[in-house]
């Protein structure tokens, strides 16, 4: 008995230790696998909550749960389950909490619409006079990030943290409970728990935040972010994007890089300067060459792509305006694409003649006469390899910019055109 209780203490203080590098309001990073959430919408099958508007607590509640698993899932590193999926289901708030635990739930939180005619979020929060796993900290931590998200990013004004003492049950060291049963359950089984009231059913609140479905999607994302600020999470953004198969194949070749390890914003706009300097990366051939300058003004010598553009405007991949100026950047539209995809083919040592088809294909489209005269080969050419293709069937929109999700997607065809 007296070896376990020593092993006890020694596993205690060295917990205790690892907690003091962890700095306040943030979790500490998981040591091994995801970080586990489970979302508890509040109420469910007989148990309807508070009924206003012609609206149902629990079938809100469960709506914003289902958005908030979706926002959460586009976080790295993050699993995340629900205690109900459907309206039928109202399990009790015991088994609640134990659907959480036999996730490993780092976190269980229930999620509320408040009532009585008030305004704001608020957090209910366990009382800490009974805390055998030291969850009290996090239990307030994690509920005042999503209250500050909610604010930030939803506009909905914070109460604050509530406690709510009880003395119909106590707690097993005989100090007055938790009121509420998620916080109490929670505390008992070592996980951390809270209810987040996200604002009320049936105040000016529900015409604010909750009477449209983009308003309840609004609020989910406030509080997924909440939860993914809390616990470090990071997002990829073109995880869920539709050229996400093309942006990693483009990564993974090291044609082309994000702004930074999660961000690549494959909806921003391809300028002519990186255009330049990803035709670079993508061809094998090139080198810095220390003698090479290009002979646009507006090129100094000094930025990312000088040697890039340099180079392609040697290889007569690239060139520049009638001013005399390359324009680095500006962005870069589709028929100066489809111009330079051509060239850079030619480069290459493809051919890049254009048969009728082509022709035929480009003049199809509405707009064909707004093509210029110096792209239409260019345009005829992609349309005819299928490396470019109409905005729908029946417009090209030539002066439309290319994004660098789109260009990751030209560059992959590229490469099966060059194999």
């Amino acid at each position: 008995m007296r070896t376990s209780k020593r092993w006890t203490a020694w596993i205690l203080a060295v917990l205790l230790i690892s907690c003091i590098a962890v700095p306040a309001g943030m979790a500490a990073p998981a040591e091994t696998g995801p970080v586990v959430i489970t979302l508890d919408p509040g109420h469910g099958g007989p148990d309807s909550g508070a009924v206003a508007n012609g609206r149902k607590e629990s079938d809100l509640n469960l709506t914003i749960c289902q958005y908030i698993k979706q926002y959460l899932e586009e976080y790295e590193n993050v699993e995340v389950y629900m205690t109900r999926t459907t309206r039928e289901e109202g399990p009790e708030l015991e088994e609640r909490i134990k659907i959480g635990v036999s996730h490993h739930s780092d976190a269980v939180v229930s999620f509320h619409l408040d009532a009585g005619g008030g305004t704001g979020s608020l957090a209910l929060v366990t009382n800490g006079l009974y805390d055998p796993y030291g969850k009290k900290d996090s239990d307030y931590a994690l509920a005042d990030s999503i209250l500050n998200s909610l604010k930030v990013n939803a506009g909905i004004p914070t109460r604050g943290r509530q406690i709510t003492n009880t003395t119909d049950y106590y707690w097993p060291n005989g100090k007055p409970a938790d009121h509420f049963k998620n916080n109490y359950y929670g505390i008992l089984n070592g996980v951390t728990s809270m209810i987040i009231e996200n604002c009320f059913l049936d105040s000016a609140d529900y015409s604010r935040y909750l009477n449209t479905d983009e308003k309840l999607r609004i609020i989910a994302r406030a509080d997924a972010a909440g939860i993914a600020d809390y616990y470090g999470l990071k997002r990829y953004d073109y995880k869920h994007h539709w050229s996400r198969p093309y942006v990693e194949t483009a990564l993974e070749r090291g044609w082309v890089a994000g702004y930074d390890e999660y961000h690549f914003r494959p909806d921003n706009v391809l300028t002519r300067g990186q255009c330049a300097a990803i035709f670079a990366k993508f061809s094998p051939d090139y080198t810095e060459d220390e003698e090479l300058t290009a002979t646009f003004p507006d090129i100094k010598g000094t930025e990312y792509y000088a040697k890039p553009v340099a180079w392609a405007q040697k290889n007569g991949i690239l060139s520049g305006y009638p001013n005399g100026n390359f324009g680095p950047d500006d962005g870069v539209t589709r028929e100066q694409m489809a111009l330079i995809i051509q060239k850079y083919l030619a480069y290459r040592g493809k051919e890049t003649n254009v048969s009728e088809a082509g022709w035929e294909k480009m003049k199809s489209f509405s707009d064909a006469s707004e093509i210029s005269a110096w792209a239409q080969e260019g345009v005829a050419f992609c349309l005819e390899q299928g490396i470019l293709a109409g905005m729908s069937s029946e417009v090209f929109s030539p002066g439309t910019k290319t994004t660098r999700g789109q260009f990751c997607v030209m560059l992959t065809q590229l490469e099966e055109k060059i194999a």
